[in-house]
C-alpha cells in the first residue's frame, strides 16, 4: 500500500520532467529499489487472494467468476511488468549522473521520459482500468454470495473510483489513489468474512 502511495504521488501529482526524475532517483536510488520491490510484491500477493476469491465464489456463477479471475489476472501481469521496466530507471539514473556529454544525458532523459510514460498508461491507467472492471465483475456475484453486502458495496465503490481514475481526461477527480485505499479494505472486508464463514 506504502509502495502504491509514494508510486502515485510521484507519477501522478504534479508533472515532473523526466531530468528531474532521475536526479530524484539518483539520490533515493535505495528509498526507489525498495518501494519498487514492494510494488512488485504487492501486485504479486494479489494471485493468491483472486484464486481464493476464485474458489470461494466460482460455484455461484462460473462464468462471472472466470472472466473477472482472467481480467485480473492481465491487469495483475501488466502492474509486475510495468513495475519491473520502471525499475530500469535506477539504472538510467546512474548512467544520467555519470554521462560525459549533453548528448548523452539527452538520450537518457529521452529514455526515462518513454519509462515513465509506459508505465503511466500501462501500468497504473490501463492496468488499474482492467483490475477495477475485474473488481465490478466479481462484486456482482459477490452480491449473491454469503460474503454479505460491505464487501459488495466496498468492491462496487472501490472498482467504479478506479475506473474513473483511471481515465485521464481533464475535468475528472483523481481517484486512483483513494480506489487504492478502498481495494485495500475491500481485500480485509473479504478476508474476514471468508474467515468467519470457514
Amino acid at each position: 500500500m506504502l509502495s502504491a502511495v509514494v508510486h502515485f504521488s510521484l507519477l501522478l501529482g504534479p508533472p515532473l520532467s523526466s531530468e528531474f526524475f532521475l536526479r530524484f532517483v539518483a539520490v533515493h536510488s535505495v528509498l526507489f529499489e525498495i518501494v519498487d520491490v514492494a510494488f512488485v510484491l504487492a501486485g504479486i500477493l494479489l494471485i493468491p487472494s483472486m484464486l481464493t476469491l476464485y474458489v470461494a465464489l466460482r460455484d455461484i456463477n462460473r462464468t462471472r467468476v472466470n472472466v473477472a479471475i482472467g481480467l485480473a489476472s492481465v491487469a495483475i501481469f501488466l502492474f509486475v511488468v510495468s513495475s519491473v521496466i520502471f525499475y530500469s530507471l535506477v539504472n538510467l539514473s546512474a548512467l544520467y549522473e555519470g554521462a560525459g556529454t549533453e548528448a548523452q544525458r539527452a538520450g537518457y532523459v529521452a529514455t526515462a521520459s518513454l519509462v515513465i510514460m509506459f508505465y503511466n498508461w500501462v501500468g497504473i491507467l490501463l492496468a488499474g482500468s482492467i483490475f477495477s472492471g475485474a473488481t465490478i465483475i466479481i462484486c456482482l456475484v459477490i452480491r449473491k454470495s454469503l460474503l454479505g453486502k460491505a464487501p459488495y458495496y466496498l468492491g462496487m465503490i472501490a472498482g467504479t473510483a478506479g475506473v474513473i481514475g483511471s481515465i485521464p481526461l481533464p475535468g475528472l477527480p483523481d481517484l486512483g489513489l483513494l480506489s487504492l485505499v478502498l481495494f485495500t479494505f475491500w481485500f480485509i472486508a473479504i478476508a474476514i468474512r471468508i474467515k468467519r464463514l470457514q
